[in-house]
Order: structure tokens, then C-alpha cells, then sequence
């Protein structure tokens, strides 16, 4: 459940004041619009959109391959689904 005390839009400096302070925070992953949203409306607070999509989205062996042009347009999916 998303805290009151939480600004709406977490931003890395938020993350390393979160954990100077022990202040807990939910975050998952997602790669498109619709997950992304589901852990928008269930209050997730940060939501990660990693490398990891070049093996579980993409479909390469590892992370390493993936190029932020190929990055770009699953930051764009879920930046699009939350408020």
C-alpha cells in the first residue's frame, strides 16, 4: 500500500533516502502498459523497467546485449500507464 508519506513520483535520490532512513517500499518490474498499470492501481510505489527485459521479453540469452533504443519504448509503455 503506497504511504502518505511517499512523494508521487519516486526518483533515485528518493531510493537512497528511503534507505538512509529504513523506510520499507514495494517495487516490481514490468516491460508494458498493462502490467504496469495493475502495479500502479495496487499502490506498488517504485516500478523497475531493467535490463532484464532483453531475456524475458526480447528473448536473448543474457542482459548483456540489449541497447537503450531497444530500452526506450519499454520505459515509454510503462511510464504511459502510471500516475
Amino acid at each position: 500500500m503506497t504511504s502518505p508519506l511517499l512523494p508521487k513520483k519516486v526518483r533515485t535520490a528518493h531510493l537512497a533516502e528511503f534507505k538512509q532512513a529504513g523506510q520499507k517500499f514495494s517495487c516490481l518490474t514490468s516491460y508494458d502498459q498493462l502490467t504496469a498499470g495493475i502495479f500502479d492501481e495496487a499502490g506498488i510505489e517504485v516500478i523497475l523497467v531493467g535490463d532484464s527485459a532483453a531475456d524475458n521479453a526480447l528473448g536473448y540469452d543474457t542482459t548483456l546485449p540489449i541497447s537503450v533504443d531497444e530500452m526506450i519504448p519499454f520505459g515509454r509503455a510503462v511510464a504511459g500507464a502510471v500516475s
